[in-house]
């Protein structure tokens, strides 16, 4: 009874979602600018929160029971905290199990303001011990709460050091003994890696994008058919196509959502043609490619399994909720990106939540790897070199400082007053937020 009846109050909310998008105009303008994709999107528009937001203004009955529990209450929006404020008996209790440093769907419409007004006057109860990262992880991960603002101190439950580094993959190599999970901000690189790991023979996996490969292959169907083609061109004029585009994107700069997925489209493609036996002027090839990004972004790996021996690949939004005794993260620089930072606002809080999530998978080390001038598939390979460590771009080709210069840099930065200095390479000094010198510098507790 319970199934029937959620199954037709939802047809009619969905039905009356869609006419209603259908005939959305605002100020006169059937237009809407989409401050996530950084453009503007024509209507009709259909917004997943729709149905949450019928059900408030149309005021459909709720059920009330004596307690309600929201967890990840950090990704809540507006109407999914009405409706749970709603479904509280008069006397009942509402719990909220939030973490606002892990916030990192507000550009899906979390809105921490709406959870703040609902959690106006209750009880709050924090939980700062952490159980998964190692000391030297949790000391780095605090540098980012104090960033976001939080009145918070983490207290380590493990009581082992751990390592935070910066290390190319020739340096670190992978041991496929244990966990390990690499980590990038933008989906654009993990078909690179993922190209790169198997031709190394490393076994790896993609999780967490399977909408991910659906939005690509749409992608490629509006590429292909946006200057009066069809879907059948041949593929390598659909390449050339996505090439100008990005290009045309890349000129303003941009770091959206909609650049990044048509710069995986594109790195997906380079990767998928430089396979042996492609012929992108085949008259199969546009099925060939759909199924290669079918076979990368929908893995055959089952929920829950152990991970040891195959290298997750993720974005960091998809990688929240998982953990890995290693954690690498490519292009640590975009950790976080600069252009959302500096539009302020709930952009520069989701960046630093990004930040944090990414630090706080790792259990026991934490490696950042060098920073590339350019992600491609021949400078990522570049990582496995022996000369990487030198040669990657870190801002400057100085020589490293003598060990007197080491400790007078060392004992200047107020984050880090537990560390002495070493000869091994062992953790490298990433938290200092006062200077790049120490970047190549080493230091272990």
């Amino acid at each position: 009874d319970r199934l029937s009846y959620g199954v037709e109050l939802s047809s009619q909310v969905i039905e009356l979602g869609i006419a209603f998008a259908l005939n959305v105009e605002v100020d006169g303008k059937k237009e809407l600018y989409n401050e996530v994709k950084d453009e503007y999107v024509r209507a009709p528009v259909y917004d997943h929160t729709m149905p949450g937001f019928l059900v408030r203004y149309l005021d459909i009955y709720l059920p009330q029971v004596d307690r309600v529990l929201i967890d990840e209450a950090h990704d809540a929006n507006s109407n999914d905290c009405h409706a749970a404020y709603k479904m509280v008996k008069p006397g009942g209790c509402l719990l909220m199990m939030r973490d606002e440093s892990q916030a990192l769907n507000q550009w899906a419409s979390a809105d921490l303001d709406a959870q703040n007004r609902l959690m106006a006057g209750a009880t709050e109860h924090q939980s700062p011990r952490n159980f998964r990262c190692a000391l030297s992880i949790c000391e780095l991960a605090q540098t980012v709460l104090d960033e976001q603002g939080r009145d918070i101190t983490i207290i380590p439950v493990r009581d082992v050091v751990g390592c935070v580094e910066y290390s190319s993959l020739y340096a670190a190599p992978f041991d496929l003994s244990t966990t390990n999970l690499v980590l990038s901000r933008l989906v654009a690189h993990l078909p690179i890696m993922y190209s790169v790991l198997l031709s190394k023979k490393i076994p790896c996996v993609i999780i967490g994008h399977e909408n991910t490969g659906k939005r690509l292959l749409a992608l490629l169907v509006g590429v292909s058919t946006e200057r009066g083609g069809t879907s059948r061109v041949l593929l390598s004029r659909s390449r050339e196509l996505l090439l100008a585009k990005v290009t045309t994107l890349a000129k303003n700069k941009c770091t959206s959502d909609t650049f990044d997925l048509y710069s995986a489209l594109l790195a997906t493609l380079e990767v998928f043609a430089a396979s042996d036996g492609v012929n992108l002027d085949a008259p199969g090839a546009v099925d060939a490619f759909k199924a290669h990004i079918h076979n990368i972004y929908n893995p055959t790996v089952l929920d829950g399994e152990s991970f040891v021996g195959i290298v997750r690949l993720s974005s960091i939004h998809r990688a929240k909720g998982l953990k890995a005794r290693h954690v690498r993260i490519v292009q640590p620089d975009l950790v976080p990106l600069a252009d959302r930072v500096a539009k302020g606002g709930w952009h520069a809080h989701e960046e630093l939540c990004a930040k944090y999530v990414a630090y706080t998978r790792a259990e026991d080390r934490l490696i950042f790897l060098p920073m590339l001038p350019r992600f491609t598939r021949d400078t990522f390979l570049e990582l496995f070199e022996p000369n990487a460590d030198d040669d990657a771009s870190e801002g400057s080709d100085a020589e490293l400082p003598s060990s007197s210069q080491v400790a007078t840099i060392m004992s200047s930065c107020p984050l880090l007053p537990s560390y002495k200095l070493a000869t091994a390479h062992t953790v490298c000094c990433t938290m200092c937020p006062r200077t790049r010198q120490c970047r190549r510098m080493c230091r272990t507790r």
